[in-house]
């Protein structure tokens, strides 16, 4: 599943590229664009796959965290049903 990921935002970090070569203006940056931009004190920009393990790692770290609050909310609910009723409501 890693590798199909990996691949697929291998193709968006390519396409982006190279609409930021052509695209002079290319109006707001979301946050590939200022991954792509960053550089260190050095002058060092991010490699490809250290952009995709960014993406992946705040892909992951989401999916994570809503887990996590859906888990503890049922169990919440459940000790807690008069609680429940009113969130039903």
């Amino acid at each position: 599943a890693r590798k199909r990921l990996v691949s697929i935002l291998q193709s968006i970090v390519d396409a982006r590229r190279k609409r930021n070569y052509t695209d002079t203006d290319s109006g707001e940056k979301d946050m590939m664009d200022r991954l792509m931009e960053a550089e260190d004190e050095n002058g060092r920009k991010l490699t490809d796959e250290e952009i995709i393990d960014i993406l992946v790692m705040y892909l992951n770290a989401g999916h994570e965290s809503s887990a996590h609050v859906t888990m503890w909310g049922t169990l919440l609910l459940e000790e807690h049903p008069d609680v429940y009723q009113k969130a039903k409501v």
